[in-house]
C-alpha cells in the first residue's frame, strides 16, 4: 500500500499558499512592500506561497492584517496542513510486551512490512535482523549527537571570538533590520506628503496639534530589547531665525518612554538618529510618536 502522507501535506501546504497568494494579489502589494510589515523576508514569503512550507500561524495572522484579510478564513487550511506536517511528532506506538513463556516479542507490523519477512521466517535470523537495526539506530543517534555538539561548539567558539572584536552577535546570528514606513502606520491629525529622498518617496508632515501621533505597530519574536533608529527631516529654526534641534514624544506599549531628539539637517535633508533602545514584549507591539517641540518630519523607524 502506498503511504500518502508526504502527497497530502504538500497538497495542504500548497493550497494553504495558494489561498494566502490570492490575497496579495488581490491587494496589490508586491513582496518587497509586504515584507516591510512582515517580520520575514521575501524570500521565506515567497516560500510560503509556493506551499514549500508551512506558514507559522503567527505570520499567517500578521499577513491578513497587512493585507486587510480575515485570519479566520484561513485557520482550517493551516490546521490541515500544521497536522501534516512532519514537524509535529506523532505519538509512539506503545511497545509490544514479551510473551510469559519468554519468546522473543512479535516484531511490530510496521516493522515486519518495512522488512516484508516472508511467513515462516527464522526466529533466530529475525533476532539478527532486530540485532542490526538496533545497533545502526544507536549508531545514527551518536552521530547525529556528535554532529550537534560539534555545531554547538563551533557556534560556541565564533560567539567568544566575536566577542573579543566587540561585536554584538546573537548565537543564531545578527539580528536582521527591518524598516517600518511612516506612511503605513495608524496616523491621526497629520499629514501624509510626498518628499524627495524618502525611502517611499512619501513622509509624515504636520504633526503640530496636541492629538497628532503616527503609531507603529511591529512584531517581536522575542521580548527583550531593541536599537531602535528614525529616519527624518528636520528644518525647524529658533526665534531667531537660526537652525534648531526638535523633538517628539514616545511611548512604547502606551508606556511613556525618553522623547526622540532631532538634530537640524534642513527640509528635504533625511538622517537616521543614533539608535536608541526600546523594550518589546512576544508578539505584536506598537510604538507612538506624538507632537514634541519644534517641527520634524517622520520617513519611519529601523529596528534591529
Amino acid at each position: 500500500m502506498t503511504d500518502s502522507g508526504p502527497s497530502d501535506r504538500l497538497a495542504a501546504q500548497r493550497q494553504l499558499g495558494a489561498a494566502l497568494r490570492a490575497l496579495q494579489h488581490r491587494s496589490g502589494r508586491t513582496l518587497r512592500e509586504l515584507e516591510k510589515q512582515v517580520p520575514v523576508s521575501d524570500s521565506s514569503l515567497s516560500r510560503y506561497f509556493r506551499g514549500d512550507a508551512v506558514v507559522p500561524w503567527a505570520v499567517v495572522v500578521e499577513i491578513c492584517r497587512a493585507l486587510n484579510g480575515d485570519p479566520s478564513e484561513f485557520r482550517s487550511l493551516w490546521e490541515t496542513a500544521s497536522a501534516l506536517s512532519p514537524e509535529r511528532p506523532a505519538v509512539p506506538p506503545a511497545p509490544a510486551s514479551a510473551p510469559e513463556d519468554g519468546s522473543p516479542a512479535a516484531a511490530p507490523v510496521a516493522f515486519r512490512q518495512r522488512l516484508r519477512l516472508p511467513a515462516g521466517y527464522p526466529r533466530s535470523r529475525l533476532r539478527a535482523v532486530a540485532v542490526v537495526v538496533s545497533a545502526v539506530a544507536v549508531g545514527a543517534c551518536l552521530v547525529a549527537y556528535g554532529v550537534r555538539f560539534a555545531a554547538e561548539s563551533m557556534n560556541s567558539d565564533a560567539s567568544r571570538a566575536s566577542s573579543g572584536q566587540g561585536a554584538q552577535r546573537q548565537d543564531s546570528g545578527e539580528r536582521r533590520a527591518v524598516f517600518h514606513e511612516a506612511e503605513k502606520a495608524r496616523i491621526n491629525q497629520v499629514t501624509i506628503r510626498d518628499a524627495v529622498g524618502a525611502r517611499s518617496g512619501k513622509a509624515i508632515a504636520r504633526m503640530d496639534y496636541r492629538d497628532s501621533f503616527v503609531e507603529f505597530t511591529v512584531v517581536a519574536a522575542s521580548a527583550g530589547p531593541r536599537a531602535m533608529s528614525v529616519r527624518y527631516s528636520n528644518g525647524s529654526q529658533d526665534d531667531a531665525g537660526g537652525p534648531s534641534c526638535a523633538s517628539h514624544s514616545l511611548s512604547v506599549n502606551g508606556v511613556v518612554a525618553n522623547p526622540v531628539h532631532y538634530s537640524y539637517t534642513g527640509w528635504e535633508n533625511w538622517r537616521k538618529t543614533e539608535p536608541v533602545t526600546v523594550v518589546l514584549r512576544e508578539g505584536r507591539n506598537t510604538i507612538r510618536f506624538s507632537r514634541g517641540d519644534l517641527f520634524t518630519e517622520l520617513d519611519g523607524i529601523e529596528l534591529a
